[in-house]
Protein backbone atom coordinates (compact mmCIF):
# COMPACT_ATOMS: atom_id res chain seq x y z
CA UNK A 1 0.00 0.00 0.00
CA UNK A 2 3.04 2.45 0.88
CA UNK A 3 3.81 2.54 -3.07
CA UNK A 4 0.14 3.41 -4.40
CA UNK A 5 -0.34 6.96 -3.46
CA UNK A 6 0.32 9.50 -5.83
CA UNK A 7 3.39 11.72 -5.50
CA UNK A 8 3.44 15.39 -6.46
CA UNK A 9 6.50 17.31 -6.30
CA UNK A 10 6.17 21.02 -6.98
CA UNK A 11 9.22 23.51 -7.52
CA UNK A 12 9.78 27.29 -6.46
CA UNK A 13 9.18 28.24 -9.77
CA UNK A 14 5.72 26.81 -9.89
CA UNK A 15 6.88 23.56 -11.93
CA UNK A 16 5.50 20.31 -10.76
CA UNK A 17 6.26 16.20 -11.52
CA UNK A 18 3.05 14.10 -10.90
CA UNK A 19 3.77 10.44 -9.89
CA UNK A 20 0.65 8.24 -10.63
CA UNK A 21 0.84 4.50 -9.97
CA UNK A 22 -1.68 3.30 -11.87
CA UNK A 23 -2.54 -0.84 -11.30
CA UNK A 24 -3.42 -3.46 -13.39
CA UNK A 25 -6.71 -2.93 -14.58
CA UNK A 26 -9.34 -5.94 -14.28
CA UNK A 27 -12.31 -5.43 -16.37
CA UNK A 28 -15.38 -5.87 -14.29
CA UNK A 29 -16.87 -8.58 -16.80
CA UNK A 30 -14.91 -11.02 -19.12
CA UNK A 31 -13.49 -9.28 -21.68
CA UNK A 32 -15.34 -8.72 -24.84
CA UNK A 33 -15.30 -11.63 -27.38
CA UNK A 34 -13.99 -9.50 -30.01
CA UNK A 35 -10.98 -8.69 -28.13
CA UNK A 36 -10.47 -11.71 -27.17
CA UNK A 37 -10.32 -13.74 -30.36
CA UNK A 38 -7.73 -10.91 -31.60
CA UNK A 39 -5.43 -11.67 -28.64
CA UNK A 40 -5.65 -15.05 -29.33
CA UNK A 41 -5.33 -14.96 -32.85
CA UNK A 42 -1.49 -13.63 -32.43
CA UNK A 43 -0.68 -16.00 -29.87
CA UNK A 44 -2.92 -18.26 -27.24
CA UNK A 45 -0.80 -17.71 -24.06
CA UNK A 46 -0.73 -13.64 -24.76
CA UNK A 47 -3.49 -12.96 -22.31
CA UNK A 48 -1.52 -14.34 -19.45
CA UNK A 49 1.87 -12.49 -20.61
CA UNK A 50 -0.38 -8.77 -20.89
CA UNK A 51 -1.24 -6.65 -18.52
CA UNK A 52 -4.19 -3.85 -19.17
CA UNK A 53 -4.36 -0.08 -18.23
CA UNK A 54 -7.59 1.87 -17.72
CA UNK A 55 -7.72 4.28 -20.64
CA UNK A 56 -10.41 5.90 -17.87
CA UNK A 57 -8.27 5.67 -14.84
CA UNK A 58 -5.16 7.84 -16.56
CA UNK A 59 -7.78 10.29 -17.83
CA UNK A 60 -9.11 10.68 -14.09
CA UNK A 61 -5.36 11.06 -12.92
CA UNK A 62 -4.61 13.77 -16.08
CA UNK A 63 -7.62 15.79 -15.16
CA UNK A 64 -6.95 15.57 -11.40
CA UNK A 65 -3.43 16.38 -10.99
CA UNK A 66 -4.01 19.05 -13.91
CA UNK A 67 -6.77 20.31 -12.33
CA UNK A 68 -5.56 20.73 -8.66
CA UNK A 69 -2.05 22.27 -10.52
CA UNK A 70 -4.11 25.11 -11.93
CA UNK A 71 -6.28 25.40 -8.65
CA UNK A 72 -2.67 26.14 -6.65
CA UNK A 73 -1.28 28.24 -9.39
CA UNK A 74 -4.24 30.53 -9.16
CA UNK A 75 -4.63 30.67 -5.12
CA UNK A 76 -1.30 31.16 -4.96
CA UNK A 77 -1.11 33.70 -6.89
CA UNK A 78 1.56 32.90 -9.11
CA UNK A 79 2.41 35.05 -11.98
CA UNK A 80 2.70 32.44 -15.00
CA UNK A 81 0.73 32.86 -18.33
CA UNK A 82 1.03 29.47 -18.77
CA UNK A 83 2.78 25.89 -18.56
CA UNK A 84 4.83 23.52 -20.62
CA UNK A 85 4.03 19.93 -20.05
CA UNK A 86 6.46 16.99 -21.11
CA UNK A 87 5.64 13.16 -19.80
CA UNK A 88 7.55 9.99 -19.09
CA UNK A 89 5.84 6.36 -18.57
CA UNK A 90 7.72 4.08 -16.81
CA UNK A 91 7.00 0.48 -16.09
CA UNK A 92 5.07 0.11 -19.02
CA UNK A 93 6.49 -2.80 -21.04
CA UNK A 94 3.59 -5.32 -22.42
CA UNK A 95 1.24 -3.53 -21.13
CA UNK A 96 -1.84 -2.17 -23.48
CA UNK A 97 -4.35 0.55 -23.06
CA UNK A 98 -8.15 -0.44 -22.62
CA UNK A 99 -11.29 1.40 -23.59
CA UNK A 100 -14.69 -0.41 -23.19
CA UNK A 101 -15.70 1.13 -26.39
CA UNK A 102 -17.36 -0.14 -29.71
CA UNK A 103 -14.57 2.20 -31.83
CA UNK A 104 -11.54 0.96 -29.93
CA UNK A 105 -12.93 -2.98 -30.00
CA UNK A 106 -13.06 -2.41 -33.88
CA UNK A 107 -9.76 -0.58 -34.25
CA UNK A 108 -8.06 -3.74 -32.11
CA UNK A 109 -9.90 -5.96 -35.08
CA UNK A 110 -8.55 -4.38 -37.92
CA UNK A 111 -5.07 -3.40 -36.26
CA UNK A 112 -4.29 -5.73 -33.63
CA UNK A 113 -4.01 -5.06 -29.96
CA UNK A 114 -1.81 -2.15 -29.11
CA UNK A 115 1.13 -3.31 -26.99
CA UNK A 116 3.70 -1.09 -25.72
CA UNK A 117 7.35 -3.07 -26.26
CA UNK A 118 9.39 0.13 -24.24
CA UNK A 119 9.96 -0.10 -20.46
CA UNK A 120 9.95 3.69 -20.68
CA UNK A 121 9.14 6.82 -22.19
CA UNK A 122 9.57 10.23 -22.40
CA UNK A 123 7.65 12.50 -24.28
CA UNK A 124 7.09 14.84 -26.59
CA UNK A 125 10.43 15.70 -27.74
CA UNK A 126 9.47 19.42 -27.09
CA UNK A 127 7.16 20.68 -24.27
CA UNK A 128 3.60 21.17 -25.43
CA UNK A 129 2.69 25.15 -24.44
CA UNK A 130 -0.83 25.33 -22.53
CA UNK A 131 -1.84 28.82 -21.67
CA UNK A 132 -3.65 29.56 -18.07
CA UNK A 133 -6.20 31.16 -19.68
CA UNK A 134 -7.02 28.28 -22.23
CA UNK A 135 -7.35 25.84 -19.72
CA UNK A 136 -9.40 27.17 -17.32
CA UNK A 137 -12.05 27.74 -20.66
CA UNK A 138 -11.45 24.57 -21.71
CA UNK A 139 -9.87 22.40 -19.67
CA UNK A 140 -11.57 18.85 -21.10
CA UNK A 141 -10.33 19.96 -24.56
CA UNK A 142 -7.17 20.94 -23.21
CA UNK A 143 -6.35 17.93 -20.94
CA UNK A 144 -7.45 15.18 -23.96
CA UNK A 145 -5.29 16.84 -25.74
CA UNK A 146 -2.26 15.14 -22.95
CA UNK A 147 -4.15 12.43 -22.62
CA UNK A 148 -3.86 11.47 -26.47
CA UNK A 149 0.11 12.02 -26.35
CA UNK A 150 0.20 9.55 -23.58
CA UNK A 151 -2.12 6.72 -25.50
CA UNK A 152 -0.24 7.78 -28.68
CA UNK A 153 2.71 6.55 -26.52
CA UNK A 154 1.03 3.52 -25.35
CA UNK A 155 0.46 2.44 -29.15
CA UNK A 156 -3.19 4.12 -29.82
CA UNK A 157 -4.00 6.80 -32.40
CA UNK A 158 -4.87 9.81 -31.00
CA UNK A 159 -7.92 10.12 -32.42
CA UNK A 160 -9.14 6.75 -31.60
CA UNK A 161 -8.05 7.26 -27.80
CA UNK A 162 -9.99 10.35 -27.85
CA UNK A 163 -13.07 9.04 -29.49
CA UNK A 164 -13.27 6.05 -26.95
CA UNK A 165 -12.64 7.26 -24.17
CA UNK A 166 -15.55 9.66 -24.75
CA UNK A 167 -17.84 7.04 -25.61
CA UNK A 168 -16.41 5.05 -23.01
CA UNK A 169 -17.50 7.20 -20.07
CA UNK A 170 -20.93 8.37 -22.12
CA UNK A 171 -21.72 4.71 -22.42
CA UNK A 172 -20.57 3.87 -19.38
CA UNK A 173 -20.94 6.34 -16.16
CA UNK A 174 -19.88 4.65 -13.49
CA UNK A 175 -16.30 4.16 -13.28
CA UNK A 176 -14.32 1.07 -13.19
CA UNK A 177 -13.86 -0.32 -10.24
Amino acid sequence: MAYNGITLIVDVFGNFKVLVPLPNYQPPDELPERYLKVLNRSQPESPASIRLLSARQIVGAIFGAMTNHVTYIERKHVNVDGLEVKLRITNCWRKSLYFDSKRFLAHVEEFGIPICMKSEQDFPHNPIPLKIDELRAKRVTEYLVIFSLVANALGVPSEIATISVLEEMRDNPQPPS
